[in-house]
């Protein structure tokens, strides 16, 4: 399944791929994705250990692709410092894209993050 491929490149933090599900134009949270690539590549540098779940709770194919309506889950442990464990809210629209799909808008919120200590 898309997402669940789109998750796992996501956590290899090969930015180089993960930028390859996106359409040129697309959006995360409004912005221009091209914009936030500095901001993958500090994120992915400093990151030893990711993470990345999408959980579907609904789909609906419409004249402007597929909207998909869901809960994330991310665990993070950067260099020497202790593992952040967070989950939300997210929607996508996925268009299709050379016989697969393309992530046109991402949008999410974060509504808990915890740090797991020892």
């Amino acid at each position: 399944m898309f997402l669940s491929r789109y998750a796992k490149t996501y956590e290899t933090r090969n930015l180089p791929a993960l930028l390859r599900f996106f359409e040129p134009d697309a959006l995360e949270n409004g912005k221009p994705i091209r914009e936030l690539v500095p901001v993958y590549e500090t994120n992915f540098r400093r990151a030893e250990k990711l993470h990345y779940r999408i959980n579907v709770g609904r789909m609906e194919v419409g004249e402007d692709g597929v909207k998909v309506d869901g809960s994330f889950t991310l665990s993070v442990q950067f260099s020497n410092e202790a593992p952040i464990e967070s989950a939300g809210a997210i929607q996508l629209t996925l268009v299709r894209h050379r016989g697969d799909f393309g992530v046109k808008r991402i949008n999410y919120s974060f509504t808990k993050s915890r740090t797991i200590s020892d």
